[in-house]
């Protein structure tokens, strides 16, 4: 197909589907502006959300216990194209409600979101994973970023500090916020494994009959269908893009969602192999068009998207 109609396709469908866009028009009479204070508990922590795994290139490693933690940074908001949808945590995700997603801090847990530009604050309930756009730290519900006063504009610059039990103890009893809980806490800097892009040697030919039909891509075919691998013998043509990898399947499906709502051109698919669950786009036909698309996802999120040929990954769709 022509790489430049490729290239434009990916680009557009980027554009359109950028999370925590102003332009996502909202039903705010169901009250998102009114939506009930989050009421802070210590809760068990779910086992599943705590384990390692990597988005683009790089490793989180998230929190497996109470501790200080603040950082000051970059959120966004996510809305309608979300709603409904699982969250990392399993439930539901309701934009009128007061979460978070958050690519570390223990799920569940809760945290306090101050807005530096105009010091508004909200207690919101972490129940969910990302975000995985190149420089931002917390993901927030639609309900979250209008009470910060910044749906409108999409992002913010915010401080976000994790509550420790003892505070939510004191809230719980009606004392207020303790002194001194994270204001002097240092920041906690986010482990990463980034790999270079690189491209692995082709593979040779294999059967194609445990191949998955392609998710909807764009018309130009960029994902190839069983048929016609089995008719011209190309699987020692296939690319993949490896987006994700974790030791959950349903944080596995989670992070494809939110992909396949970002990036709908994006044949986004689950791998298993070994003790892991691979989140994939592709296949392509050949390493071009999947540096291309590599390109286009590091310009969209950033991270380091590999690519990978059929037979490296040794599984099937």
């Amino acid at each position: 197909m022509n790489v430049v109609r490729l290239v434009g396709m990916v680009t557009a469908a980027m554009v359109l589907a950028a999370c925590g866009s102003p332009r996502v028009k909202i039903d705010v009479r169901r009250g998102a502006v009114n939506a009930p204070a989050v009421e802070p508990r210590v809760e068990p922590l779910r086992p599943a959300n705590a384990r390692p795994y990597t988005v683009l290139g790089r490793t989180y490693y998230p929190m497996t216990d109470f501790e200080p933690y603040w950082e000051e940074g970059i959120a966004s908001w996510y809305g309608r194209e979300f709603h409904g949808r699982p969250t990392a945590s399993g439930e539901p995700y309701d934009m009128f409600t007061l979460t978070a997603a958050h690519k570390i801090l223990p799920i569940p847990s809760y945290a306090r979101v101050t807005n530096l530009a105009n010091g508004r604050q909200v207690v919101v309930r972490v129940n969910d994973r990302g975000p995985f756009v190149e420089g931002r730290v917390i993901d927030l519900s639609y309900a979250a970023a209008e009470a910060l006063g910044f749906a409108n504009q999409g992002t913010a610059r915010v401080r976000v500090e994790l509550l420790l039990p003892d505070e939510i103890a004191a809230m719980q009893k009606g004392a207020g916020r303790p002194k001194a809980a994270a204001e002097t806490a240092p920041t906690v800097e986010m482990a990463s494994t980034a790999t270079p892009l690189r491209v692995v040697a082709r593979p040779q030919a294999r059967d194609a009959a445990g191949a998955a039909a392609p998710g909807p891509v764009a018309e130009g075919a960029v994902a190839v269908d069983a048929a016609t691998t089995a008719e011209t013998g190309a699987t020692d043509a296939l690319f993949y893009l490896q987006l994700g990898a974790f030791a959950q399947t349903e944080n596995a499906e989670n992070f494809a969602s939110h992909l396949r709502v970002q990036l709908p051109n994006l044949p986004v698919r689950l791998l298993s192999a070994g003790a892991l669950v691979r989140v994939v786009a592709g296949p392509f036909r050949d390493a071009t068009l999947a540096q291309l698309a590599a390109d286009q996802v590091v310009a969209f999120l950033g991270g380091t998207p590999l690519v990978v040929s059929a037979r490296a990954l040794g599984a099937h769709p």
